[in-house]
């Protein structure tokens, strides 16, 4: 008996082939891509970030979202100030993907080109002195791929990251080993929770970006980031307060043609926090405080500010950007477990 014809099975076949075949042909770009940014001087890293940073911001889409995010932020500045902060802003994405590159398992051009401020040294110091596990929260801010290379020399305990993996699993594996070239453990971002407990119960210091979108349901909470709310993670703050581990905010910010890392305590101790809350929201604070010095640094072209709380009155509304939305229902649908089924 023949067999019934599908052409919709047919289809989804030849999607699945062109797709991997799309992701072997990314693998291999990358793979050229290191080997020419590996061997390129360091000055040259500068003006080819510069000229294709410049050519990205003369996309239509991409232009109008990193200007509208700034404008957001910054109200007070005029159109120029705008155009000129967002620009930069692209120009120090591309910077930061060749500087990984160039960078990564570099012992030698990482003393040359990285320094710590004495006050960042101290503060670590004082932090990890007995032992325990810390938690470093990022904002995207200066080269945040860098923050994770330098933090292994920063430190006298061993260093873990949450990341995302990305879709593309040859490149996810690539992007896997260089970040983890000076000895630094990734956490998937999936179920990152328990993967940060057993990190920090080790004694690591666990570092995670604190400026994404985060839904209710996925364990966000709302707070104000330059005057307007947003979902951020309060993974941090919970197992800071639970657990009873060190919460310190830290960038890795460009300075002339070197990087330094800063660090900011929080202005109170945690256990003065009555909840995750507030102490995500202090964390937000000294995210506005950097990106208030460096603006020209900060990732303009993420959507930051994509939820628009459902009770937000029209006043609030209206000054959210084009691509913001009402928050649907499913934003609290409850999809990760009870936090209290964490500590038990």
């Amino acid at each position: 008996m023949r067999k019934k014809y599908r052409p919709e099975k047919r289809k989804k076949r030849r999607n699945k082939n062109i797709k991997k075949v799309r992701q072997i042909l990314e693998f291999i770009f990358a793979k050229v891509l290191f080997v020419i940014v590996k061997r390129l001087p360091y000055r040259a890293l500068f003006w080819t970030s510069a000229t294709t940073g410049h050519l990205i911001f003369k996309i239509p889409l991409v232009r109008k979202l990193t200007s509208s995010n700034v404008q957001v932020s910054f109200p007070d500045k005029n159109k120029g100030e705008v155009k000129r902060i967002a620009c930069k802003s692209l120009c120090n994405l591309v910077q930061n993907l060749f500087e990984f590159i160039w960078f990564s398992g570099e012992a030698k051009r990482q003393a040359k080109h990285l320094t710590i401020s004495l006050k960042t040294t101290e503060l670590a110091k004082e932090k990890t002195k007995k032992n325990k596990g810390l938690i470093l929260v990022a904002p995207h801010i200066g080269n945040w791929e860098l923050a994770g290379l330098m933090s292994t020399n920063i430190f006298d305990l061993p260093i873990a990251a949450v990341a995302k993996k990305l879709d593309n699993p040859y490149l996810d594996k690539l992007i896997i080993q260089k970040r983890s070239a000076e000895g630094t453990k990734i956490i998937p971002s999936n179920g990152a929770v328990r993967g940060m407990m057993r990190a920090l119960n080790k004694g690591y210091i666990v570092a995670t970006l604190i400026d994404q979108n985060i839904r209710a349901r996925d364990g966000g909470t709302w707070v104000d980031f330059f005057g307007l709310p947003v979902s951020s993670s309060r993974a941090p703050a919970m197992l800071a307060r639970r657990l009873g581990y060190e919460i310190v905010l830290s960038g890795c910010i460009r300075i002339g043609r070197k990087y330094t890392i800063v660090t900011e305590a929080l202005p109170k101790s945690i256990s003065a926090y009555e909840s995750d809350q507030e102490l995500v929201q202090d964390l937000m604070i000294a995210t506005e405080n950097l990106v208030y010095k460096y603006p020209e640094q900060y990732l303009w072209l993420y959507k930051r500010y994509l939820h628009i709380p459902e009770k937000a009155n029209k006043v609030t509304t209206d000054k959210f950007p084009f691509y913001a939305k009402k928050v649907a229902p499913h934003f609290y649908d409850e999809k990760v477990p009870p936090e209290e089924n964490y500590f038990k």
